[in-house]
């Protein structure tokens, strides 16, 4: 079995274990449209917006797909500030503030009002402190009044990164499994991580999704374009327009696409396109909206050099004396993070680690005519919180999406006097197909899945959005196999068995 299908099963195993509770129409557990109201910013946390102001130009790329987090390093740096002394406490104070946050500050906490039975949203923070550490009872004090845990373990010990890496990628539900390893000198290690998985407050059609040009760099190329008519906020400045695309728990993804004449690039550098998104003051008119689907992972490099320039010039060195017990020691920084966007909804996480004395690898009516909004160009997108604060940023200029070799067969049809409802139906020609439907007489979900010429199988489950995770998951390993279908040493019996074992045999209803 791939390293892709054994990883991609744990991923899913995760995901699909913690979901628990459906919303939905009680005869069929179908998803049910739930009205509700975006809130305002109110007196929103500055650090996050400050940070990415002041990183964006110096992160994104206008030539490259690119992604970050600046919630997520407000966050890791917040929690740093609380071993900090002396000038590295001061400039820290100057990114984060220096008050308490308390409460859900990213208006993540689930509730039963919300449509998307399978959200997650999280913002988590991880001290773990080596045994010769001797951190003060001030910076005890504040972990705990901020609810942070602190661990005590033996952090120079080889695999002792292994425990850290666990936790990012458990609290990022797999979608991001980076190696931490703090070495041999290792003092401290700070871990944020930010997670979201929401659906559209309204969905994408899928049978609406074309494969059309993309105007990149580059030069132009194919992607899969989502297509929705809808009223969203919209407003045009000298950047660009920017679009609101509101998610179904108040979180919304706002995309700017550059005016003609303005590459993303020249935007990016510019500045003005983030104060755009953070002072968005639009209007709702109708819209046709194609947005290319597209997954992006990044890992940022330079980062010691890249808070040095935003005004934390001891970065390199912190006093970090409250945490570590020891002041101006050698500290090494990585970020990652990863987005995905097709037409259920979005899938987004973030990490953010510090290593202090250690390393870490680098409806019915006749409506008016829609505006057309067509991103088949570069552009710039920031996923902001209901609270109002950028949870991820980043520029598409070239979509890559993990779906390119499959094509829709069929979606939300069904045949006069059929008995089943199919949802989706996509094949990679040749090679494998994978279906579901719902069998209407007893509101059931089918999953069926071929591999032409070598296995046709199919599971039975209850609910739709389990039922819908599980197809991604299936069809994952399906495009997996696809990608190795040519490579001589492996063992496609095996990888046929496994694949039996683990969907069709255990998650059979």
């Amino acid at each position: 079995m791939s390293n892709a299908m054994k990883n991609t099963g744990k991923v899913t195993a995760r995901i699909l274990s913690a979901l628990s509770g459906v919303v939905g129409d009680r005869a069929r557990n179908r998803p049910v449209k739930v009205e509700r109201s975006l809130p305002t910013k109110g007196d929103s946390v500055a650090g996050p917006w400050l940070i990415a102001r002041k990183t964006a130009s110096l992160v994104l790329d206008g030539e490259r797909n690119s992604v970050y987090s600046p919630s997520c390093i407000f966050e890791g740096l917040r929690a740093l500030s609380l071993g900090a002394s002396g000038d590295t406490a001061a400039e820290l104070a100057q990114l984060t503030g220096s008050h308490s946050l308390k409460g859900d500050w990213l208006g993540l906490e689930n509730s039963e009002r919300w449509a998307y039975p399978s959200y997650k949203g999280r913002i988590a923070t991880g001290i773990w402190l080596d045994k010769s550490a001797a951190p003060e009872k001030i910076f005890e004090n504040a972990c705990a009044r901020e609810g942070i845990p602190v661990a005590r373990i033996e952090l120079t010990r080889p695999g002792a990164g292994d425990e850290i890496s666990r936790w990012i990628s458990d609290m990022t539900e797999g979608l991001l499994s980076p190696r931490i390893d703090p070495g041999p000198e290792a003092l401290a290690c700070v871990a944020s991580v930010l997670y979201l998985k929401d659906a559209w407050k309204d969905s994408f059609d899928k049978n609406l999704t074309k494969r059309k040009c993309f105007h990149a760099v580059t030069g132009d190329i194919k992607a899969d374009f989502m297509v929705d008519e809808n009223k969203l906020e919209v407003s045009d400045g000298s950047s660009g327009t920017v679009v609101n695309l509101p998610l179904s728990a108040g979180a919304i993804m706002m995309i700017l696409l550059p005016r003609e004449g303005l590459s993303l690039s020249e935007v990016i550098l510019e500045g003005s396109a983030l104060s755009s998104i953070e002072h968005f003051n639009g209007q709702k008119e109708l819209v046709e909206l194609h947005l290319p689907k597209f997954t992006c992972e990044t890992v940022i490099g330079r980062i010691p050099e890249i808070l040095s320039k935003i005004g934390f010039s001891t970065a390199e060195m912190p006093d970090l004396c409250r945490m570590t017990g020891k002041a101006h020691t050698p500290t090494s920084y990585a970020h990652g993070a990863k987005i995905s966007i097709d037409e259920d909804g979005l899938e987004a996480g973030a990490y953010f680690a510090v290593c202090a004395a250690a390393g870490l690898p680098s409806r019915v009516e006749i409506p008016p005519k829609p505006r057309k909004i067509v991103l088949d160009r570069p552009f710039l997108y920031a996923v902001v919180s209901r609270t109002g604060q950028p949870m991820f940023i980043g520029s598409v200029a070239k979509p890559e999406s993990e779906d390119s070799a499959w094509y829709s067969r069929a979606s939300h049809s069904q045949e006069d006097g059929a008995d089943e409802l199919v949802f989706n139906d996509e094949e990679i020609p040749d090679v494998c197909r994978i279906i579901l439907r719902e069998e209407l007489s007893t509101y059931r979900f089918e999953i069926i899945c071929k591999i032409y010429g070598v296995l046709e199988r199919s599971i039975m489950l209850d609910g739709y959005w389990e039922a819908l995770d599980t197809y991604k998951a299936m069809k994952r390993d399906l495009t997996a196999w696809a990608v190795m279908g040519g490579d001589e040493r492996t063992d496609r019996e095996e990888w046929c068995r496994n694949f039996v074992a683990k969907w069709l045999y255990t998650r059979s209803g």
